[in-house]
């Protein structure tokens, strides 16, 4: 997905994105602000020492606010559409439902269902 820091910019194209596409990059932009957040936590332990640590903080802390404003965006356009803010897929044959929600663990990792077998993502 292309890096834009523009709202309107970020709007425009947010409204040419089918639903799946919605969810996964919200998804997506989610996640990477959790490992960022994460990162700041460890990076502050040794700020006192090397003073351009302070620095990737402050750089991560601008990435996680242009990430929160995308997010803003792309859920504004869901609630637009109607859809659903969590993704329920089931197979035709109803033996695999992938479920993911806002507030599922992001660093869940997806796993292959063997046939016959019924996998929930969280």
């Amino acid at each position: 997905m292309t890096d834009i820091n523009d709202k309107t910019e970020w709007t425009l194209i947010v409204a040419s994105l089918g639903d799946h596409e919605l969810r996964a990059e919200r998804d997506r932009l989610q996640n990477s602000i959790q490992h960022l957040k994460r990162s700041n936590e460890e990076l502050e332990e040794f700020v006192k020492e090397d003073d351009e640590l302070q620095e990737v903080i402050d750089d991560n802390n601008k990435v996680i606010g242009n990430q929160e404003m995308r997010i803003q965006v792309l859920k504004a356009e869901i609630t637009k559409r109607g859809i659903s803010h969590s993704e329920q897929q089931v197979e035709n044959n109803g033996s695999k439902i992938e479920e993911i929600t806002e507030d599922a663990d992001e660093t869940a990792v997806p796993t292959e269902a063997d046939e016959g077998e019924t996998v929930i993502h969280l």
